[in-house]
């Protein structure tokens, strides 16, 4: 069977987004329990500046409290609240049990039912280092 060109067209520009990004970016989907509170979050892709901004490996597939066990509570509400509402979200969040702070855009993905969210984000300790490592290196050029 061929996959029509528009789909591998869209296929390919959207990974060479995600790719060009000099954020980190994840799509992730809201898991809950019986009762409809929402308990977790599983990564559905990311791409390459995710792993540096967060620290984490091999996310594609696995929940965040496989990940990182003792993560607040915040961030399970947080996305889950623009999941459900359809709203994005912009926000600076220190995370302890990552020990990072990060600057996130939370943005819904696809139909409320899908429980889909995308972020792009960053770490903000390592935005600075990369921002003063380029200034040192520009001057030192002089």
């Amino acid at each position: 069977m061929t996959v029509p060109l528009d789909v591998v067209a869209k296929e390919r520009g959207y990974s060479a987004l995600t790719s060009a990004l000099d954020m980190g970016y994840c799509l992730l989907q809201i898991e809950y329990d019986d009762v409809g509170r929402p308990v977790d979050y599983r990564f559905i892709d990311t791409n390459p500046l995710f792993e540096l901004h967060t620290g984490l490996h091999d996310a594609i597939g696995r929940s965040a409290l496989e990940l990182v066990p003792d993560l607040e509570g915040f961030w399970i509400e947080r996305y889950a609240q623009v999941a459900e509402s359809g709203k994005s979200s912009r926000f600076v969040q220190r995370s302890r049990a990552m020990n990072r702070d990060f600057e996130v855009h939370a943005f819904p993905v696809g139909p409320e039912q899908d429980r889909m969210v995308g972020l792009l984000f960053k770490d903000l300790k390592e935005s600075r280092t990369r921002s003063v490592a380029k200034r040192i290196a520009c001057f030192s050029r002089k």
